[in-house]
């Protein structure tokens, strides 16, 4: 879960920092692009980062709850 919310994190930050870069980069002076403004809508973007990380953890957590610890260690 904690891996979840930083990665989301990082990739929001990940994608500000790039389109501050390519407004700062950029020659028309019409539309501006800043990365420094943060759209109340971008909420969806983290609770959809976490909707996902969340689905993609629960297949390896049932594969663990499932498996018989006493057979995967009397392997060896």
């Amino acid at each position: 879960m904690v891996l979840t919310i930083v990665g989301t994190l990082i990739g929001v930050g990940l994608g500000h920092l790039a389109l501050q870069l390519i407004g700062h980069y950029q020659e028309s002076s019409q539309a501006k692009l800043t990365g420094l403004i943060f759209i109340p809508t971008e909420t969806y973007l983290l609770l959809a980062g976490l909707g996902i990380g969340i689905f993609a953890s629960i297949i390896p957590a049932l594969q663990a709850y499932r498996s018989n610890i006493s057979k995967i260690l009397a392997k060896n």
